[in-house]
Formats: C-alpha cells, structure tokens, sequence
C-alpha cells in the first residue's frame, strides 16, 4: 500500500465515523424528544382532571408531535 491508498483509506474511515456519529447523535435526540414529550404530557394529565375525550385528543397531540419531529430533516 502506498501512501496515496493508506490517505484514501483513513479519508474513507474518517467519513464512515463521522456518518456513524453524526447518525448516533440524530437517534439520541429524537429519543431524547420524544421522552420530553411524554413526560410533558404526563405532567399535564397529572395537574389537570381530563374527561377521557380530552385524555385522547391530549395523547394525540403528543403523537402528532412526535410525528413531526421524526419527520424533520437533519442537516
């Protein structure tokens, strides 16, 4: 292996690990938001007494949210 080839390989791996990163951090937040999210909402049905009605259209709040943000482009 000469030195032009063992350059190109560390460019490659150093690519792959920087796309592996950034791939790990994007996972973490989207977890890290949708636990925000449900914590949120489990404070709210905690502080406030809701019909059964509201409790669902609370929790489908929470799912539009969580929808919305998984479908956000990461740049």
């Amino acid at each position: 292996m000469n030195e032009r080839d063992h350059k190109a390989g560390f460019s490659l791996t150093r690519k792959i690990l920087e796309e592996n990163r950034k791939a790990g951090y994007e996972h973490g937040y989207s977890v890290g938001y949708n636990k925000a999210v449900d914590d949120t909402i489990k404070s709210i049905k905690e502080e406030y007494a809701f019909t059964i009605l509201e409790e669902e259209k609370i929790d489908e709040i929470a799912e539009r949210l969580k929808g919305a943000k998984q479908n956000e482009d990461f740049k």
